[in-house]
């Protein structure tokens, strides 16, 4: 009985490591899982603005250069009306000489 007594608390000393060991395993793993979900989390989160931003400087520059087509446009369509009007005096000018 002796031999008997003296196993028990060596055993619940034994399990209770064991349950200690797997503990710390299990909080470990879990920390990890967390960790790195949290970093693929922010990758993402980097990439899709990384993304946003670009499509927003294609969209800015796509609207700049249509700014600049326009404003060419317009020069030309003045130049095409002035040299219209001096075409024009100068017809009438030819008219009543």
């Amino acid at each position: 009985m002796t031999n008997n007594t003296h196993q028990k608390p060596t055993i619940q000393i034994i399990m209770q490591i064991i349950t200690t060991v797997l503990t710390i395993a299990f909080i470990t793993t879990a920390s990890v899982v967390i960790y790195k979900y949290q970093q693929t989390k922010d990758a993402q989160t980097t990439e899709r603005q990384t993304i946003e931003d670009k499509r927003y400087a294609e969209k800015t520059a796509q609207e700049q250069k249509h700014y600049e087509e326009q404003q060419n446009f317009q020069k030309q369509l003045l130049k095409l009306k002035r040299a219209k009007q001096q075409s024009m005096a100068e017809y009438n000018d030819n008219l009543t000489q």
